[in-house]
């Protein structure tokens, strides 16, 4: 297709054949188009990740919910996780630290590499990677696991480029 709009239907097909062999397929899939940035968010209704999402939005990861719940009426207040995944562009060729702040559990995997991991019930706590290489251009996974136990909740992700001294969002 040479565009695309949001929240339209689109079918796929494909068609090949191998030895006198011929599969075809087809299929309908409604696609929605979206211009949010930041990581999609996918939430659970326990602490596990496991199961099926009880909500799914795309944010930027910067988070404290205090006592409250992320999402009222479809996510509690405590026994919940958050699994945010999407891509970012590398602004500049240099090293990088990520850094998140936590209540409770936090995993964060830059570039497919696990490099923070809290997996704990703990109150406010920063946690700040090892230096991470990158190249300008480059467009890096981004995987952030965070689960919420009871009490405070917060989860924000910033780094530190090659630029600036101090940590900000991602």
């Amino acid at each position: 297709a040479s565009s695309v709009t949001n929240s339209s239907s689109y079918t796929w097909s494909c068609s090949g054949s191998n030895g006198g062999t011929t599969a075809s397929c087809s299929a309908a899939k409604t696609v929605v188009v979206t211009t949010a940035s930041g990581l999609s968010g996918s939430y659970y209704p326990n602490i596990t990740l496991t199961g099926t999402p009880v909500l799914t939005r795309t944010e930027a990861v910067a988070f404290d919910w205090g006592q409250g719940s992320p999402a009222s009426g479809i996510v509690g207040t405590d026994l919940y996780s958050v699994r945010w995944t999407g891509y970012v562009t590398i602004p500049t060729t240099g090293t990088y630290q990520f850094q998140t702040r936590s209540d409770d559990g936090v995993r964060l995997y830059i570039n497919n590499a696990l490099v923070i991991d809290n997996w704990t019930n703990h109150g406010d706590t920063a946690d700040t990677s090892n230096g991470v290489t990158l190249t300008a251009g480059q467009s890096v996974p981004v995987v952030l696991e965070y689960f919420e136990q009871a009490g405070g909740a917060l989860i924000p992700l910033t780094w530190r480029t090659p630029s600036t001294t101090s940590f900000i969002p991602i």
